[in-house]
């Protein structure tokens, strides 16, 4: 009962501290009072209130980056496009290119039966490094023809398909043709052969063969499958052995097999009419 009544007491208290003071609220016997705390308070309220504008301000840099993020995203997503775009309108120009040389190589040499092909890979077969080409069997590729491409000799068929063929770089360690020198002279006979690292050496110069730095070497058609007359290199260096009667040359290669993107197939010679 005592518990009770404490309560009731209690609550009575409060009930007459509050209205008091909303009765001095009213006549305005609080105003000083109500400055004072609001004094008091201000420090904390203003503490309270820059915490939240600091808060606030956060979120809204937070926003800022995400959208920057954003944007770097899409801007490097176009510039990789844009990139894959031009890279693709440089190699269908390059191609365009080899093709434009195709045809004149074709306009310009009637007497040969000729079948453009697209180089469409690399591969390497053994020991040898080959080009694959999408010509084969079908279009009357076999094996042994020569290759051409930007006017000179790339290689020789070594394998066929019904649809593709491999070809062998003029420059390959296993890569042989014979050849002659001398421009119109042409008064060295010889075998050219790669050494697999980008050099070409004609071997089998006879020793009073008259030749000179610079000039021409072409195919000399010995052996019948590659005509004679397509350009092989010029040479560079002449170069003589003592354990050898015969003499030897470097050449720099007409064509790089690594850049070459269209080639012919020499099919044979067209009967002259």
């Amino acid at each position: 009962m005592q518990g009770g009544q404490r309560s009731i007491a209690v609550l009575a208290a409060l009930m007459a501290i509050a209205l008091t003071l909303a009765v001095l609220h009213n006549s305005g016997a609080t105003v000083p009072v109500e400055g004072v705390l609001v004094r008091v308070t201000s420090p904390i309220r203003d503490a309270f209130s820059g915490a939240a504008a600091r808060v606030a301000g956060l979120f809204e840099d937070l926003g800022r980056l995400n959208t920057l993020r954003d944007d770097n995203l899409a801007l490097l997503r176009r510039v990789q496009e844009l990139e894959t775009k031009i890279a693709a309108l440089g190699n269908t120009e390059r191609e365009n290119a080899s093709l434009r040389e195709a045809l004149a190589y074709v306009q310009a040499h009637q007497e040969l039966d000729l079948v453009t092909a697209r180089v469409v890979g690399r591969d390497s077969v053994g020991m040898l490094n080959t080009l694959v080409i999408d010509r084969g069997a079908s279009a009357g590729v076999r094996v042994g023809m020569a290759v051409v491409a930007q006017g000179g000799l790339v290689g020789r068929v070594t394998g066929v398909s019904d649809a593709s063929a491999d070809v062998l770089p003029l420059l390959d360690a296993a890569s042989s043709v014979n050849v002659v020198a001398g421009g119109q002279r042409a008064s060295a006979d010889g075998i050219a052969d790669g050494d697999g690292k980008g050099k070409l050496v004609m071997h089998r110069i006879e020793p009073t063969a008259a030749l000179a730095i610079g000039d021409p070497v072409v195919t000399s058609g010995l052996g019948g499958v590659v005509p004679q007359g397509i350009p092989v290199g010029r040479i560079v260096s002449l170069e003589s052995s003592p354990a050898s009667v015969f003499r030897q040359a470097q050449l720099a290669p007409f064509v790089a097999a690594d850049n070459v993107e269209v080639v012919q197939v020499v099919l044979g010679q067209r009967a002259s009419t």
